[in-house]
């Protein structure tokens, strides 16, 4: 029922626990987050004391070439406990992770720090073309700490869907010859078009935390490092040249901006945020627990988990989810909520028109 086929054991005795399974189907989709081409098998050797707890781990074979999949496993094997059979002091384990194609659920909780976005800002690429095969859209989540700046940017071939999930903090861009700011805070949104140059500043403590989605799958590789990404201007400390400016000036959209509700109101089912001619959609989720819920799109789908947790099913695949999770189908699926006192509450991004929930 994991997101990957469990493994066989060489020697040794019994079965591995339901929850050190679901540990290591978690170690697969943290590696895939990084590159979704990571599969493979692993042959492990665990040393056991008298009582079949975990002394060491050893590798065997490695044909999946993953540092990330390869110390996420020896961690969670290393806080394990087996059934030890009378004489032997270890058991070989050889585990089976196969490429997966439909979704991944990808879990936030180290957000590195970025020198080269700006002071004080961090950033976690989350669904992008490398991780899950998207085709239109990709989705980061940028943190801002107080009295942090990201630099001046402007992207030129997708327009940018920001909802703030913590703290409060500014955007400023210029509009008909002048320079605008709107402050932001929890539940805020904007709407940023394309070669429209921006920026943001952090002023709370808490940071500023932002989900970010993009309805063309280029701009995240600035945000991820790629400072020369073709997809994205940065101002020098000069600023703009003259001709990124008349480049800029093409663009005759102007920022769009909403005050969304994310609090304990929030009624359950489907809240829009934004809609661009009937293409991109932006919006909210409130799903209660107690059956299982389908999912109808006609694009692509790209969602940040707030709160709760359960499982995307698609097919015969089982994707685990919980808060600070990303996931991504472009296909129609189910989900099923698992925590019975806590509704799932998702942001979401479709590529095309509202989905459906029923």
């Amino acid at each position: 029922m994991f997101a990957f086929l469990l493994f066989t054991l060489l020697t040794g005795a019994g079965k591995i626990d339901a929850d050190l399974a679901m540990s290591l189907s978690r170690c697969h989709q943290i590696s895939r987050a990084r590159d979704l081409k990571i599969s493979g098998k692993l042959q492990m050797v665990v040393d056991l004391d008298s009582e079949g707890k975990a002394v060491s781990v050893r590798l065997q074979k490695d044909d999946v070439k993953s540092p990330v999949l390869l110390r996420c496993v020896r961690y969670h094997l290393s806080q394990a406990t087996f059934k030890r059979e009378k004489g032997k002091k270890n058991i070989t384990l050889k585990l089976n992770f196969p490429r997966s194609n439909t979704q991944m659920s990808v879990f936030v909780n180290d957000v590195p720090l970025s020198t080269g976005l700006g002071n004080k800002c961090a950033v976690r690429n989350l669904l992008d073309t490398k991780n899950t095969g998207a085709k239109k859209g990709s989705m980061v989540v940028l943190r801002i700490a107080k009295s942090g700046k990201l630099s001046e940017i402007a992207h030129l071939d997708s327009n940018a869907y920001f909802l703030v999930t913590q703290g409060s903090g500014t955007f400023d861009w210029e509009s008909s010859g002048q320079r605008r700011y709107h402050p932001v805070s929890k539940g805020s949104f904007l709407m940023i078009p394309a070669k429209k140059a921006f920026s943001i500043r952090g002023l709370s403590d808490p940071p500023l935390v932002m989900v970010v989605f993009f309805d063309k799958s280029g701009p995240q590789e600035f945000y991820s490092g790629n400072l020369s990404s073709k997809h994205v201007i940065l101002a020098s400390p000069e600023g703009f040249s003259a001709k990124q400016k008349a480049l800029l000036l093409k663009n005759k959209i102007d920022v769009v901006t909403a005050d969304v509700v994310l609090d304990k109101n929030l009624k359950n089912g489907l809240k829009s945020v934004f809609q661009r001619k009937g293409f991109a959609f932006t919006g909210i989720a409130k799903i209660k627990p107690g059956k299982k819920y389908y999912i109808g799109r006609a694009g692509e789908v790209f969602g940040f988990i707030l709160q709760g947790g359960g499982e995307i099913i698609a097919g015969t695949e089982i994707s685990p989810f919980r808060s600070g999770s990303g996931v991504h189908f472009a296909k129609n699926v189910y989900l099923l909520p698992g925590m019975k006192n806590s509704p799932v509450i998702m942001l979401y991004f479709s590529t095309y028109g509202n989905i459906v929930l029923k």
